[in-house]
């Protein structure tokens, strides 16, 4: 029988994460204060939970939300998982990327109550949530990644076994420094280019096969629907620059827990707290220039 599956978190990730399970015919429940975010789901079949309480029946409970506080909150807070709970009692599986330490944390808490928690942070953006091509990191013990894998991998192309909970954390964070990196220095070197006549879709095969490799240059024609994504409008950059933000500030705050020095990672702290209206620019021009297909 198929496992059962609850999602808590309707967001631009959690939505096609749903979406997914579903379409795979798993029993399904969701959760999410939006009632415009889990209508989609509930009129192709799923059920739904007015909070997080009412998800503990299900086999496994994926937490799909932004910050470490929702995390908690969804779990331990009033009307989180926990307070639901009867004598079953489901796999916890935390999406977000939120630190080693909270989960850490949250697993011996949960661990207390009797249920079993594992991370499993993702990569790759709505679209490829939405095709089941994330990379998927996961973090806990062989038996309950074995668990949750025949889910996970309806999720992604790529699942990553990195060790004991909160180790994918780490990795992630460490994932998205480079990936941060990659997203703003690609923007200006397209920009740059488009400056001389040169299109994104005819330089990235040159950095594919060059030392500028990177996952802005592996695929010429995604160049301008990547940035297109981040910047076709004001509204989506403004949502994600908050999320960058989060993420570098788990980077620089591992930095800081860790010897040795780390100027690159301070300075691309220092560069994304500044993003704004010349970041977008460049994000935007690259996202909507001709010659990209």
């Amino acid at each position: 029988m198929a496992q059962s599956a609850a999602v808590i978190g309707l967001g631009a990730m959690g939505a096609p994460i749903a979406r997914r399970i579903q379409e795979a015919g798993h029993e399904l429940t969701v959760c999410d204060k939006r009632q415009e975010a889990v209508r989609p789901l509930t009129e192709s079949g799923a059920k739904v939970a007015e909070e997080p309480a009412g998800c503990g029946h299900a086999d496994i409970v994926l937490v799909v939300v932004a910050t470490g506080d929702q995390v908690r909150e969804t779990l331990l807070g009033a009307g989180g998982l926990v307070s639901g709970l009867g004598t079953h009692k489901p796999l916890v599986v935390v999406m977000s990327t939120v630190g080693q330490v909270m989960l850490v944390a949250l697993r011996d808490q949960l661990n207390e109550k009797g249920l079993r928690l594992i991370d499993a942070p993702i990569s790759g953006g709505a679209v490829r949530a939405a095709e089941g091509t994330l990379s998927v990191l996961v973090g806990g013990d062989e038996a309950d990644f074995e668990a949750v894998k025949p889910v996970l991998d309806l999720l992604g192309r790529n699942i990553f076994h990195c060790g004991p909970v909160g180790s994918a954390q780490l990795v992630k964070i460490a994932n998205n420094v480079l990936g941060n990196v990659n997203t703003l220095a690609s923007a200006e070197v397209y920009r740059l280019l488009l400056e001389h006549g040169l299109a994104p879709s005819e330089v990235a095969p040159i950095f594919e096969a060059s030392s500028g490799r990177n996952w802005l240059t592996a695929d010429a024609g995604e160049v301008a629907r990547a940035y297109a994504h981040l910047a076709g409008a004001r509204r989506e950059f403004d949502a994600v620059t908050p999320i960058m933000r989060k993420d570098i500030g788990l980077g620089t705050a591992l930095a800081r827990e860790s010897s040795g020095s780390y100027p690159l990672i301070q300075a691309l702290a220092n560069v994304i707290s500044h993003l704004g209206d010349e970041t977008y620019e460049n994000w935007h021009i690259v996202g909507t220039s001709r010659g990209n297909d």
